[in-house]
């Protein structure tokens, strides 16, 4: 009985067309890829997406990405001292198809914590917290375009 089952649940899922939506991440290839604001965080994002420049084809769009990180003090002690912030990271993705804006989005991604006594810790804490933001904005970019 569980062996028919497991063979009707299989057979649905692939008759059906299932496919995973993080399976892989697709290549995109534009005329060209502009990168204001952050361009580090445009460029990882860039090279994450796996998004390819071909100047030479110029039925291709272009797109746009501009990226801004802000860190926010959003309390402080008695002495003045900074006891929590706030990262928020703004994505701006433009695709524009002769000079005509076909396609744009905001993605805003932030998170609160604490600060910490030892500098480098919070140093290496916040990258941390850049790296997490910025996965969940690659995400939603590959949701987005793929839809």
């Amino acid at each position: 009985m569980k062996k028919t089952l497991a063979l009707l649940f299989f057979i649905f899922i692939v008759g059906c067309g299932y496919s995973p939506i993080y399976k892989s991440i697709n290549t995109f290839t534009y005329n060209s890829i502009i990168y204001s604001g952050d361009k580090k965080l445009s460029k990882q994002i860039s090279s994450i997406l796996s998004f390819k420049e071909d100047k030479n084809n110029n039925d291709l769009k272009k797109i746009t990405l501009e990226t801004k990180k802000n860190i926010l003090v959003t309390s402080k002690n008695s002495k003045g001292q900074n006891q929590s912030y706030r990262m928020v990271i703004y994505l701006n993705l433009i695709i524009e198809d002769n000079e005509k804006i076909i396609q744009k989005k905001t993605f805003v991604k932030d998170f609160a914590y604490n600060a910490k006594d030892n500098k480098f810790e919070l140093s290496e804490y916040e990258n941390q917290i850049e790296s997490n933001l910025m996965k969940e904005i690659i995400e939603e970019i590959n949701i987005y375009l793929n839809t």
